[in-house]
């Protein structure tokens, strides 16, 4: 069996460019995970995260740490999952294209060593502006919200004390209203019991005086 020099080079090239093309897969997904704020910055940004912001006069505002961890397991491990499918993907096509589906060693191994020059060379700056990306945005999203809120808490601010004495004194009239009320069906039933009271001690007195008549003697 004849092997062509030409395509074994180009094998072992493509192989080589499939791996730092999955370098460069791994660094969109970790932007991807920026984008979609499933990102815990490193401890070197703990300092810039804390830090005030202009005009807002507080820090950037992360998603709670509970919903942001398990957002970002979901979405990491799809990721990976992702990830690991396009890596055989590339070796199904490239063994299939250029060795008629034959296994090589060096195809994987290839893959790999294009996948490790990446990390060494450009993993580390370029997960350091991916860091600074993730905290640009989340300042970014810390103004949107400050300016979506910003009518709403303008109104507020000056129509709170307008709006509290106008409760206060709603609250004053019917709680008058109220009282006026309970007061006045307090006066009537007390009326109603005292004029009982008097028509009961009348009759009583008008029996005792006809049984005081029918027991004197004629």
């Amino acid at each position: 069996m004849r092997i062509d020099p030409t395509a074994q080079l180009m094998l072992y090239l493509c192989a080589f460019l499939g791996g730092v093309l999955l370098g460069g897969v791994r660094e969109l997904g970790r932007l991807l995970c920026v984008l979609l704020g499933a990102y815990s910055p490193p401890d070197f940004m703990r300092a810039a995260y804390a830090r005030p912001l202009p005009l807002l006069k507080r820090p950037a505002a992360l998603p709670a740490e509970r919903l942001r961890r398990v957002w970002r397991a979901v979405l990491q491990g799809t990721m990976e999952i992702g990830f690991c499918l396009l890596a055989a993907g590339i070796l199904e096509l490239l063994l299939f294209y250029f060795n008629s589906g034959v296994f090589r060693l060096q195809v994987p191994v290839l893959l790999l060593l294009g996948l490790a020059l990446w990390s060494a060379l450009l993993s580390r700056p370029l997960s350091h502006g991916i860091a600074w990306l993730g905290y640009l945005l989340t300042a970014l999203l810390t103004y949107l919200y400050a300016l979506v809120l910003l009518p709403w808490r303008g109104f507020l601010r000056f129509a709170a004390r307008p709006l509290a004495a106008l409760f206060a004194r709603l609250r004053l009239y019917f709680a008058a209203r109220r009282s006026a009320a309970l007061c006045a069906a307090q006066l009537a039933a007390a009326k109603n019991g005292r004029l009982r009271l008097f028509n009961n001690k009348g009759s009583e007195k008008r029996k005792w005086q006809e049984k005081r008549k029918r027991a004197a003697p004629r």
